[in-house]
C-alpha cells in the first residue's frame, strides 16, 4: 500500500468571493510584486490538484505546491 502526501497552496485566485471589478488597492499592490503579474484561476488550482492526484506524480510525496504564480519567492 502506498501512501503519498502533498499539498497545495493557491495564491490569487479569481473566485466569487472577489468583487466583479476586482481587487482592492492593496491587492494590486502586492499583485504587482509577483513575477506573472496575474490572478490565478481555479482551473490553475484544479489542474495542480489533478496532476498531483495522477500516476504521472507518483514519486511526487511530502511536499507543498505552491499555485501562486511565484508571489512567495518574489
Amino acid at each position: 500500500l502506498l501512501y503519498l502526501k502533498f499539498c497545495h497552496r493557491p495564491g490569487f485566485i479569481k473566485t466569487p468571493a472577489y468583487p466583479e471589478h476586482g481587487f482592492v488597492f492593496e491587492e494590486m499592490e502586492e499583485l504587482k510584486k509577483q513575477p506573472l503579474e496575474k490572478r490565478g484561476s481555479p482551473t490553475d488550482v484544479s489542474d495542480c490538484v489533478l496532476f498531483l492526484a495522477s500516476s504521472k506524480a507518483i514519486f511526487i510525496t511530502g511536499t507543498t505546491v505552491k499555485v501562486d504564480g511565484g508571489i512567495t519567492d518574489a
